[in-house]
């Protein structure tokens, strides 16, 4: 059971505190209404140094009475008041630079470095001196870069299709590339992963392939300031750059070049086009919602957790040695240690085959189609599969493989597990 807050016993000569009552301002803003924890966690350091006590506002403390972990827990590896502490930032800018929080005469920042909130009379210096930039322009310099990445990765598949195509080692790739049926590469929507982080909620296949999402998206496009800057935006076609160079490196093989192999957006796909032939799903299901269709199929599921803004694994069904959860590491840590996730899965028809890639990251994407398409790293997952000629079709498998990542480059990817679907 989780510890509260002590904050039942603020005294009462509080509600006539201007900086008390500007916190009452932020917390009941839009900015903070899906934020419980959030509010809990900017009430608690607010009432500490109100209060004079500033030795209750640490780490250690605020995770103990604002998250509920135990007296004697390890700040050192659970980050979650770290982790927060940036989503409590940004609330607070946002909140300053929209609607009424415009208005305010006073700031209320936690400065980097420490919890313990700072007020301020607000003028134009210290406003732009201690807020993040706005969030429409956080927003616009996302979709710019993302814009600037498409291209760069267009001119990429572009140089390496026109390599000369190499033979890949294994007949893994004849199964994922033939000339029976044609492939399809299908990359991941990240205007699907900003819709859902903005809703805070998930938003499932069926609701992205229905009339509702594009009324969901607008909405959220509105609230955010976005559709003044980008009109219609969810009807844009952004993707990541690891989309790019995964399907750079798919185009290299020898046998994507000989057979029929199409590119498709998220957006653009159709269930009559999924089960016409053989798909490559790029991306989670965060950023590619059909991988909703097999997850049913799968031990290791990559989930999205909203409070955190990352990505972490769960095994549904962990073997001697293996962990139930695996979480990368801090977003902020330079070196962190990511995960990526290899399904080679049957396709709806029964007939055609559907390879997924996914990861915790960008980078840990790649490192998943790294294991399959180096040959040594290829040679000890068929090992681990049980196939003893590389040349002979490999089973319906799933692998979770995992990497270090530093400054956003992916090495040292490992399979850590894996499992044959049906067995």
């Amino acid at each position: 059971m989780e510890k509260q807050a002590p904050l039942a016993d603020t005294p009462s000569e509080f509600d006539r505190d201007p900086r008390w009552q500007l916190l009452q301002r932020i917390l009941g803003s839009p900015q903070f209404a899906r934020s419980a924890r959030l509010k809990t966690f900017l009430q608690y350091v607010t009432r500490c140094a109100l209060l004079d006590h500033a030795e209750k506002v640490t780490e250690q403390q605020i995770g103990t009475h604002v998250f509920g972990r135990p007296d004697n827990y390890s700040a050192g590896e659970d980050n979650i008041v770290r982790s927060q502490a940036r989503f409590l930032r940004a609330k607070l800018a946002e909140y300053f630079e929209s609607g009424p929080g415009l208005e305010e005469s006073m700031l209320l920042t936690m400065p980097k470095g420490s919890y313990l909130p700072h007020f301020e009379p607000r003028t134009e210096s210290t406003v732009s001196a201690v807020a993040p930039p706005p969030r429409r322009l956080r927003w616009l310099w996302i979709v710019a870069v993302a814009t600037l990445l498409s291209i760069a990765g267009m001119l990429l598949v572009r140089q390496r299709s026109a390599q000369r195509p190499r033979s890949p080692d294994s007949a893994f790739w004849s199964q994922m590339f033939d000339t029976r049926r044609p492939t399809t590469i299908v990359s991941a929507d990240y205007i699907y992963s900003m819709v859902q982080e903005a809703a805070g909620r998930t938003v499932s296949l069926d609701e992205y392939l229905g009339a509702g999402y594009f009324k969901l998206a607008d909405q959220l496009d509105t609230a955010s300031g976005l559709e003044h800057l980008f009109p219609s935006i969810s009807q844009r076609h952004y993707t990541g750059f690891e989309n790019v160079t995964c399907t750079a490196r798919l185009l290299g093989l020898k046998q994507a070049q000989s057979t029929r192999t199409v590119l498709r957006f998220a957006r653009d796909m159709s269930m009559r086009e999924v089960g016409a032939g053989n798909l490559v799903l790029l991306g989670s299901k965060q950023s590619n919602p059909w991988d909703w269709l097999f997850e049913g199929k799968l031990n290791f599921r990559f989930e999205f957790q909203h409070a955190t803004h990352m990505v972490y694994i769960v095994n549904r069904t962990p073997r001697p040695g293996e962990q139930a959860l695996y979480q990368p590491s801090a977003l902020d840590a330079l070196s962190r240690e990511i995960y990526g996730g290899i399904a080679f899965v049957p396709n709806v028809d029964g007939q055609s085959n559907v390879l997924i890639l996914q990861g915790s990251s960008m980078a840990a994407t790649e490192a998943a189609l790294e294991v399959l398409d180096n040959p040594a790293k290829l040679r000890d997952l068929a090992g681990r599969l049980g196939a003893r000629r590389m040349d002979g079709e490999l089973p319906y498998f799933e692998a979770l493989v995992r990497a270090r990542s530093l400054n956003g480059v992916a090495s040292e990817s490992t399979v850590i597990a894996s499992r044959i679907i049906g067995e």
